[in-house]
């Protein structure tokens, strides 16, 4: 009795593990964008409360491990929101300074 799995040219539903991976890189990429920027730029972008506590909270960080753990939670909150929108909101406040 054979316990194989027949082979299928068929791709599995929904994203590879890497495409997923490549999502989070970015997401935190932007995250960090938005961390370097001061403090009244980044109230006047009307970011969600918890995105905004959470960059407030890593700029009050001085130990290395603990920025790096924050913005890996920045990424994962800036997942949950409209990334497109926070890049366009980015984009207008870089050309407004």
């Amino acid at each position: 009795m054979s316990l194989a799995v027949p082979f299928s040219d068929e791709q599995p539903e929904g994203k590879s593990r890497s495409h997923k991976k490549r999502e989070s890189a970015a997401a935190q990429q932007l995250g960090a964008a938005l961390a370097a920027l001061p403090k009244t730029e980044l109230t006047a972008m009307d970011l969600p409360e918890d995105l905004l506590a959470a960059i407030l909270d890593w700029k009050q960080f001085s130990g290395r491990e603990a920025r790096r753990r924050q913005m890996q939670y920045i990424g994962r909150l800036m997942r949950e929101t409209d990334l497109a929108s926070l890049e366009a909101k980015l984009q207008l406040q870089r050309r407004t300074k």
